[in-house]
């Protein structure tokens, strides 16, 4: 190796060698013919500018390492590393350094960089290291240029930014790892590490890492198999996921990569609680298919949707035989099945509303419709249209409210993702209800929250507790069965309450209560129960008084509050005329008085007043010149 002049080739034959080459010459390539084994290499000429290229070798001991002043283009590629890696330090830039198309299994840092070369770290496997890759530069300018192609996966931590490091772009790389990334500031304030862009600025067509038809951002992976892109969906097909990644404060993926899911085809199937009976009949259709994301149901085989709930209720009035049509779908195509469904005639009983089941809407035949599309019952017993498709209160479905019985309803739509805390507020004001929120287990993408205020109770609830109702109202919260505690936690609302009902009620501010229905699903009691919430006063103004609330889910509430009770002893008398002048006395008792009433002894008198619109009497005895 001494021999060696500066830009000569040095080709090494197959073989085993214990030794690490020791670089004394500036400028050298190295090559292995048949992937010679060697302990490793090691270039440290201070103050100078080494121009290294290695490729070709099976390293097994001391990894490489090159130190000098200056860059002037280190190559390293196509090397396989065990339980060592590459180490470089560079005290300032010159020309780009490269390490690609290497493998490493094991060690403690696979690459570690130390530079301002502007590196780049492309194409790259690394397995099984304390470390994947750590950037540990105390310069300002571009540490890494690019961190491209490389799969990072079993590491303790896959990617470590340290101190004043400042990376152009990470992109097109699969993190799979205990910790994928580890952004480590410096002692100083200002040290904090910079990327420039987690993914391509913009997608471009060509074959990514995992296979997907586009170049965009990273694979984010876990060995648990819950990392993002593991759980989040390709719906339209392109690779990338359809919700950017946060990776911490000010470092987002923009285009995180997501392993294309081919969707299986549906397989239509329902069940019914009953095939023929009196009308009218009502019957619970429970949906049982397979791979479907959209359902339609026509009831009366007329070829006219009459709902797209997933599980309905449908009561036939009139007697026949009909033929139902349920038609799924997904993004890869549709199935249908039918069914018979015999009623024959029987009284004209009732349909029955109460609430208990988990069915999604309660669905009745008849003409008057609007624009939402599915439908319900009204007050009369006919039909109506109603939303369904956007409801769903504590993991139930469309709202069988009365329409009759509805006085105002808001709507307010947030786009859900996993993770993220989730607030719909309903700024028309337009009911007693200010917001709701909840923290996002599961995917809901954009929502729809529904509140009605009720003229009266609620036809879902048998009862009403205790107290002077305020207001009854309804919450839906998305889709049929999202609100359940398996796609959400911590629910909650915010509600407000006008003070000039508490005036004219005579309530105590400290009685307000709010309640929620629970169903004979959520409690043991078969006929459901109320439970009392607990409330927080969290503001006032001129108007109103606000309150937050913990919830256990969504559905059927009731604001009440109790009048204030009346002090101890307190009277209110009566005083009824009898056909006669109030506070008047007859001759005869005017001569028996004679001179006492002259001298006002013992008079009796009789003061009226209207106070707060009520009569009340007062009465008192004159004292003065009393005889003895």
């Amino acid at each position: 190796m001494n021999e060696a002049s500066s830009g000569d080739l040095i080709v090494v034959k197959p073989g085993v060698y214990h030794e690490t080459v020791n670089i004394i010459v500036l400028e050298l390539e190295f090559k292995g013919d048949g992937m010679p084994e060697v302990d490793g290499f090691k270039e440290d000429i201070p103050g100078e500018t080494p121009k290294i290229a290695i490729w070709g070798f099976d390293i097994t001991g001391t990894g490489i390492k090159i130190d000098g002043k200056f860059s002037n283009g280190n190559y390293i590629h196509h090397n396989v590393f065990h339980d060592c890696g590459i180490t470089i330090s560079v005290q300032e830039m010159s020309s780009e350094d490269t390490i690609v198309n290497n493998e490493f299994y094991g060690g403690e840092t696979a690459v570690y960089y130390d530079g301002d070369s502007g590196l780049n770290i492309r194409d790259n496997k690394i397995s099984d290291a304390n470390t994947g890759i750590e950037i540990d530069s105390i310069h300002y300018q571009n540490s890494v240029k690019e961190i491209s192609g490389n799969t990072i996966q079993g590491c303790n931590v896959g990617l470590v930014l340290e101190d004043y490091t400042s990376v152009g772009e990470i992109y097109n790389n699969v993190f799979n790892n205990t910790e994928n990334i580890k952004i480590s500031p410096g002692p100083y304030f200002d040290m904090i590490p910079k990327v420039q862009s987690w993914n391509k600025t913009s997608l471009s067509k060509d074959t990514n890492i995992i296979g997907g038809p586009y170049i965009g951002g990273n694979y984010w992976s876990s060995p648990s198999g819950d990392g993002f892109s593991q759980t989040h969906l390709d719906t339209d097909g392109d690779g990338i996921a359809e919700e950017e990644y946060q990776i911490s404060e000010g470092n987002v993926d923009y285009f995180p990569l997501v392993t294309p899911r081919i969707e299986p085809e549906p397989v239509a199937n329902f069940n019914t609680n009953v095939t023929t009976g009196d009308a009218p009949l009502s019957v619970k259709f429970t949906d049982v298919s397979q791979n479907a994301a959209s359902w339609s149901w026509d009831f009366d085989n007329n070829g006219q949707p009459d709902s797209t709930v997933q599980s309905p209720i449908y009561v036939y009035e009139d007697p026949g035989n009909y033929t139902v049509k349920l038609t799924v779908s997904n993004s890869v195509g549709t199935a249908a099945i039918s069914k018979d469904i015999t009623v024959t005639p029987g009284d004209n009983s009732t349909v029955d509303v109460s609430p208990g089941d988990n069915s999604t809407d309660v669905v009745l035949p008849g003409n008057e419709t609007n624009s939402t599309g599915d439908t319900t019952v009204d007050s009369s017993g006919s039909s109506r249209k109603s939303s369904g498709s956007s409801s769903g209160g504590g993991g139930g479905g469309g709202s069988p409210e009365l329409a009759k019985n509805v006085e105002v309803k808001e709507l307010s739509q947030v786009f859900i993702i996993n993770g993220k805390a989730v607030k719909f507020e309903f700024k028309n004001n337009a009911t007693c209800v200010v917001s709701v929120d909840f923290d996002a287990i599961r995917n809901a993408g954009k929502t729809t929250t529904i509140v009605e205020q009720l003229k009266n109770k609620s036809v879902l609830v048998p009862g009403l507790p205790a107290g002077e109702v305020y207001k009854s109202f309804n919450v839906w919260v998305g889709n049929s069965g999202y609100a359940t505690s398996k796609n959400i936690e911590n629910p909650g609302l915010t509600f407000k309450l006008e003070k000039s009902w508490l005036q004219s009620e005579s309530i105590e501010q400290d009685s307000i209560a709010l309640s929620r229905y629970m169903d004979e699903d959520e409690h043991d009691d078969d006929d459901g129960t109320w439970t009392e919430l607990n409330i927080t006063k969290t503001g006032e103004d001129d108007k109103f008084l606000y309150f937050s609330a913990e919830t256990p889910g969504y559905g059927s509430f009731v604001i009440t509050g109790a009048p204030a009770l009346k002090a101890p002893g307190e009277q209110v008398l009566e005083l009824q005329a009898e056909n006669r002048t109030v506070g008047s006395v007859n001759a005869s008792e005017e001569e028996d008085r004679g001179d006492e009433e002259n001298n006002g002894v013992g008079k009796n008198l009789i003061n009226i007043g209207i106070v707060a619109g009520a009569l009340v009497v007062v009465m008192g005895l004159a004292l003065k010149g009393m005889k003895k």
